[in-house]
């Protein structure tokens, strides 16, 4: 924004003389004070950190909600000094602040704000269609990086009533109905039980957990907080959908989760770090603790992966990029088991 020239004829980039010693003693206090913006990589780092005590403040473990970021700020965060410099990504610093107070403000249970969020718009790929891509961090708003090779090329999303499937994905508010872009659905509108159908923030409520007729409804995430559910993200903050078994096609109720030691029939009704195990709520296995089948519930690692030996579940690290595998939970969140073997995703090649 232009700013109009000052009117006193002795002035300076420090406004009238008069106004000199004021001045310079500010600008002085500010150089031995002042910070200046964050760096695109340290807004980087700052976002997973801000998430992960977001997590820790809304009731998760800290070993838990570091294992849930830590990986993806590794992975994401570390190419973006080469992207800033060679100019495929664009940053701004007053963003990336409001970003983080967003962030920090952000209730317990509510979803990240979808619309004019900052978050989204304070790092900007510049990378045009067809493109080289590794991250998708570089690609261009309206495009995403399809990769079935490394490194990917970035492909525009297709919008409502052209094709997709496959490396073609659809533009923001709608998804891929029978090889065609169609509106994702709208609150209260129907809807398929399971499907991507509805709109971000919204899911697809049903009678039962698995149904085809009659249709579901689109519902907001977490807006039940007494009554039946058929997800667990059905339930307001705090509350799990107790009873409820995909398996069995069973729906179940929002309430508030059993505490560790007390009275359980199903790890539905146990707290996000634990499950049913032999009659009573207790912690999930954590590296080295049995998993699998124990104690009469099926018992998911809350770190690690579920290593099985002689037919019976040990939590274990995961595996290294290199590492023989024959399941991609082996590999952690940010690799897969290809070939036989742990392969990260796909990442530029650091410089020295």
């Amino acid at each position: 924004r232009r700013v109009p020239a000052p009117t006193h004829r002795k002035s300076s980039i420090f406004g009238p003389m008069s106004a000199r010693p004021a001045a310079l003693l500010a600008l002085a206090l500010c150089l031995a004070s002042c910070k200046p913006g964050r760096t695109a990589l340290e807004f980087c780092k700052a976002r997973f950190d801000a998430l992960e005590e977001r997590d820790v403040r809304c009731g998760a473990s800290k070993e838990v909600a570091a294992a849930g970021w830590d990986p993806f700020e590794a992975y994401l965060c570390a190419n973006v000094p080469a992207l800033e410099r060679d100019r495929k990504i664009a940053y701004d610093p007053n963003l990336a602040e409001a970003c983080l107070k967003r962030l920090a403000d952000l209730p317990c249970g509510a979803v990240e704000p979808l619309e004019d969020d900052p978050c989204d718009t304070a790092i900007t790929g510049k990378q045009v269609a067809g493109s080289a891509c590794y991250t998708g961090v570089e690609c261009a708003p309206g495009t995403l990086c399809a990769a079935s090779n490394c490194p990917g090329s970035c492909v525009q999303r297709a919008p409502v009533g052209f094709e997709c499937g496959g490396l073609v994905r659809c533009e923001e508010g709608a998804f891929c109905l029978s090889g065609a872009c169609v509106a994702s659905v709208q609150e209260g509108g129907s809807c398929r039980v399971g499907s991507i159908d509805c709109d971000q923030g919204l899911y697809c409520a049903g009678e039962k957990p698995i149904q085809s007729s009659p249709p579901g409804s689109c519902r907001k995430l977490g807006s039940v907080s007494t009554g039946p559910c058929d997800q667990p993200i059905a339930c307001a903050f705090g509350k799990v959908c107790a009873g409820q078994d995909s398996a069995a096609n069973t729906a179940g109720a929002c309430e508030a989760p059993v505490a560790d030691g007390k009275a359980c029939s199903a790890s539905s009704s146990c707290g996000p770090e634990s499950f049913c195990r032999d009659g009573q709520c207790a912690a999930r296995p954590r590296l080295g603790d049995a998993c699998g089948l124990v104690g009469g519930g099926t018992a998911s690692c809350l770190l690690g992966w579920c290593r099985m030996e002689a037919g019976a579940g040990k939590c274990a690290d995961f595996l290294l990029g290199g590492d023989a595998c024959d399941t991609s939970d082996a590999c952690g969140p940010v690799a897969r088991c290809q070939g036989g073997k742990c392969v990260a995703f796909c990442q530029a090649p650091l410089e020295d």
